[in-house]
């Protein structure tokens, strides 16, 4: 393996490990909604992305 490819993948390691320390929120600090439109209208006013979590019970 080349040292860039390699130097590359290390980079990218390191960002992958130091994104949680730089995160805004926090879990504790998250509001999760049950109402999909209410959860869409918090979105869309925060011009933040939304995470939709499908369960069932078989």
């Amino acid at each position: 393996m080349r040292m860039s490819a390699k130097l590359g993948l290390l980079a990218l390691l390191v960002a992958f490990c130091a994104a949680p320390l730089f995160a805004g929120d926090s879990a504790e600090g998250v509001k999760w909604e049950t109402d999909y439109k209410k959860g869409l209208e918090a979105a869309v006013k925060a011009n933040k992305p939304m995470f939709i979590e499908f369960t069932a019970e078989w």
